[in-house]
């Protein structure tokens, strides 16, 4: 084993148990927490589930999309992996939605993606998204008809 792998190995446990240490001080420290989760049906956490699956589908249907107006492919395994990693980092790690940001800066390296066309993809992307949730937000504030 090179240094490297041992450093990698040795980086990837410690993080692993200080994320385990933490979740188990603050469960221990807000048991409440544990009561009011033993409180919901486990129906609902299934349907939750298969809801983040779908989600996790959609991230790799848009990417993909994405990708293809700047004539990059990606492997299914290379998005499963990517969308994972944003997912994470919007998540859990950085403050805000850096998600775009990460993979601006993957496609950049790994596929040599020009910044501006990507950008341009993103900005697109944004748009029919705050499209999409106008008509959603209009739909729910006054008669359908109106909002068609």
């Amino acid at each position: 084993m090179t240094k490297k792998q041992l450093i990698r190995r040795s980086a990837t446990f410690i993080i692993l148990a200080l994320t385990i240490i933490g979740a188990v001080y603050y469960l221990v420290k807000h048991r409440s927490l544990l009561t009011q989760l033993g409180h919901i049906s486990p129906w609902v956490i299934v349907v939750v589930f298969l809801l983040y699956v779908v989600l996790f589908g959609v991230l790799m249907l848009i990417l993909d999309a994405t990708l293809k107006l700047c004539r990059i492919k990606l492997s299914k395994q290379e998005n499963v992996l990517l969308n994972a990693y944003t997912l994470i980092i919007n998540n859990f790690f950085i403050i805000g939605q850096n998600g775009p940001i990460f993979r601006g800066y993957y496609l950049k390296t790994r596929h040599n993606l020009k910044v501006r066309n990507y950008a341009a993809v993103t900005l697109l992307y944004f748009l029919i998204y705050g499209i999409i949730s106008v008509f959603f937000i209009s739909l729910g504030s006054q008669a359908w008809w109106l909002t068609t």
